[in-house]
């Protein structure tokens, strides 16, 4: 319940409002805020109460609500000093969600900007850490089954506070200098998947990252032209650099390594340039052209193949090839674009855009690697075990023309072309094109008619689509007895894709007040050249409002969207191939999955002034609902030699449900003072079987199970009933 301090001071300043009151008509804080009156403050102050299921993180995922907060702070002043000024906005002020901003300078002439946002993300409330913290990423799991049980629960969240400095220099009306510097500090700790072998853990991986963004430019202004440049330096430091975990547990009864270890995100840094400039060609065109080249780089140690020191000492055990990576990439970005008008009724623009990633990057050879930490690998020329790092590369390039009609001021026509182009290296698709033609529509009648349509076919094709490209990780090759991939297996990016696209809403005249408008969008994208992967992606929604003022002061609105999404995958079930058993890959154990996707969302509301607005009533009520179902079939079959996919079956249905249904009423008391009562109700569920069966530890007790420590089962359910009572003060 809320506390009675807090109540009664909310109340003792309603109640000397009301004394002041006369019997004008008051309006909202909010109509007060937009007027942007000089030397005004807004600030909502309050307390609120919550109860139900408020210990959930998915409720709490991106929000802190506390007892007491500042909403609202909307602090606008002109300073003593003739010209200078100061401006305060700021939300959730004492919360972990805060966002403000603070500017100040002389108008016309300078502008110093401050800024703080802090943002907060709740991953899990409901999970149970095994291990014991040690150290900055390390971590021990005590021994004894015992010394699991009733293991303290392990809260995860990850926390990112950002500030911005920044100052504007205008020195004359042709002239703008801008520098800005802005570092970020996340922290918190996050769900990380680790391994003793083929035994499957979690451990909360720690984040302490820090990030500082450094940006300067110049801008030149004259009536026909315009000049700018400006640099951007980016570094990436992460304090953790690895995470260790240590154990001597008995898995299975048999002896699991005594301990593992994995890097962490490593030390980076950017910089860029750009310099941009646009010109008036002639009365009616105009031309913009952009220049940016950046590098980047990063050189953190390499970790050793393994932390046993038994693997270490062993006389085959292989030299990495360099300190470290030496990772370094240079971009460059070039944008024109070119605009004009013929006539009145006629306009055009043309673009090119291309990007260009050079991966410089050292490929390195690494002649042997220790796999899950429990042994060296034998490399033979039958299973060779050397591999190679591929520094993958691309070149993007885009071309867009557009062509416009404007009959009149309420009709328009666009026919429009794009161009699209990949050059990649180490990829499947080394170059592909893809072109993409269109019109649209627009028009609007005097009578309140309204029509908007847009439609486009898109057509993808891959000049060279080789599927064993990754056979260059492999300088010995990769195995007589490994498996390549699927000849006609195609990634969905860079496949052979047609594409029918089109989007098309009305908009209806008042009818006795009523309001009403509708669209409908479809998106059919199929991919004819794919025999394994992803067949089709069809996707098609419709969505409607419609509103209605029963009098000047009520009004009432409701809105629904439907959205519906297909997809279709086929694989191939396979088994490597061993000097006692032949090969396993037959077109026989195939199998084919079918997924749909249906998602619902209703809204209604009503916002209404009663006794001229002295009581506002808001009130929306919003429910979704999104459903899942993926059906399994085999494609083979089942009485031939060698079928291996009889257990291809349906998938669990999946589904969320949220609702929410909000309530505030608005008291003005004084032209300077008003209080607002808010009711929130919040539900959701979620039904997914992959959660709902999570085990903590499952494996450890029960020999031949599978070895598998989670940090927990995280289900997100909840229904949550939040109470709110504010002051809003304008003065």
């Amino acid at each position: 319940m809320m506390t009675k301090t807090s109540l009664g001071v909310l109340m003792l300043l309603s109640l000397y409002g009301q004394s002041l009151r006369g019997q004008s008509e008051y309006p909202s804080p909010e109509a007060l805020l937009l007027r942007n009156r000089p030397q005004k403050t807004v600030v909502e102050i309050g307390v609120r109460e919550t109860a139900g299921d408020t210990g959930v993180a998915k409720f709490s995922e991106y929000r802190d609500l506390g007892r007491t907060f500042i909403r609202d702070l909307n602090f606008n002043s002109e300073l003593p000093i003739s010209g200078h000024y100061f401006r305060l906005r700021s939300r959730e002020n004492s919360e972990n969600d805060l966002q403000s901003l603070a500017t100040g300078g002389l108008f016309g002439r300078y502008k110093i900007t401050a800024s703080w946002n802090r943002l907060f993300h709740a991953v899990s409330t409901s999970g149970r850490d095994f291990f014991v913290r040690t150290g900055p990423g390390k971590f021990l799991l005590p021994s004894g089954i015992q010394a699991l049980q009733g293991a303290p629960l392990q809260n995860l969240f990850l926390k990112r506070d950002s500030v911005g400095l920044g100052i504007s220099l205008t020195p004359s009306e042709a002239w703008d200098l801008r520098l800005q510097y802005s570092p970020e500090r996340r922290t918190g700790s996050r769900p990380g998947g680790n391994n003793f072998a083929f035994t499957v853990i979690e451990l909360p991986e720690p984040l302490q990252y820090r990030t500082d963004d450094l940006k300067l430019s110049a801008e030149v202004a004259k009536p026909k032209w315009t000049i700018q440049g400006s640099s951007q330096t980016l570094s990436f430091h992460n304090d953790v650099k690895g995470l260790e975990w240590t154990s001597s547990f008995p898995v299975n009864d048999r002896l699991v390594p005594a301990s593992g270890r994995k890097a962490l995100p490593a030390d980076n840094a950017a910089q860029s340039f750009m310099i941009s400039g646009a010109v008036d060609l002639a009365r009616s065109a105009r031309i913009v052209a952009t220049v940016s080249p950046g590098w980047m780089h990063q050189n953190e140690a390499f970790l050793p193949f393994t932390i046993s020191p038994a693997i270490q000492g062993q006389s085959n055990y292989p030299a990495l090839p360099a300190p470290g990576l030496n990772g370094n990439k240079q971009t460059l970005m070039m944008n024109y674009l070119l605009t004009g008008r013929v006539k009145k009724q006629f306009s055009y623009s043309a673009r090119y855009r291309s990007y260009r990633l050079d991966n410089q990057t050292p490929s390195l050879l690494f002649s042997n690697y220790v796999a899950y930490d429990s042994s060296l690998p034998v490399s033979t020329q039958a299973a060779p075990r050397s591999r190679r790092n591929l520094p993958y590369g691309y070149t993007r390039q885009n071309a867009n023309l557009d062509w416009i009609w404007a009959p009149s001021k309420t009709a328009s026509a666009r026919w429009f072309y794009q161009w699209e182009s990949w050059d990649r290296t180490y990829r499947d698709a080394k170059r592909s094109n893809e072109h993409t033609a269109g019109a649209s529509w627009d028009w609007m009648n005097q009578d309140g008619w309204g029509v908007q349509a847009l439609l486009q076919y898109s057509l993808r094709r891959p000049e060279r689509y080789d599927p064993m490209y990754f056979n260059a990780s492999f300088p010995a090759g990769p195995g007589l007895f490994a498996l390549g991939q699927l000849s006609g297996l195609r990634r969905f990016d860079e496949a052979e894709r047609s594409r029918n696209y089109g989007t098309v809403s009305l908009q209806a005249p008042p009818i006795k007040s009523i309001q009403f408008s509708a669209g409908y969008i479809v998106d059919r994208s199929f991919f004819h050249q794919s025999s394994y992967g992803a067949l089709y992606d069809v996707s098609d929604g419709v969505s409607c409002d419609v509103s209605y003022p029963v009098r000047p002061s009520v009004s009432l609105f409701a809105d629904y969207t439907f959205e519906r999404l297909r997809y279709s995958l086929r694989s191939r079930q396979r088994l490597d191939a061993s000097p006692a058993e032949p090969f396993n890959d037959s077109s026989n154990n195939d199998w084919e999955s079918n997924i749909r996707d249906l998602v619902h969302t209703w809204g209604a509301g009503v916002n209404a002034g009663f006794f001229r607005n002295r009581v506002v009533l808001d009130a929306y009520y919003g429910f979704s609902q999104g459903d899942n179902a993926t059906t399994t079939a085999s494609l083979g079959n089942p009485a031939a030699a060698g079928f291996l996919v009889s257990t291809a079956e349906d998938y669990p249905r999946l589904g969320n449900r949220f609702q929410r249904l909000t309530t505030s009423l608005k008291f003005p008391v004084t032209r300077s003072i008003s209080y607002r009562v808010e009711y929130v109700y919040e539900r959701y569920a979620e039904k997914d079987l992959a959660l709902e069966r999570v085990v903590a530890l499952p494996g450890f007790t029960n020999v031949g199970a599978a070895n598998a420590g989670f940090l927990g089962m995280t289900l997100p359910r909840y229904h949550v009933n939040i109470l709110s009572i504010s002051l809003f003060y304008v003065f």
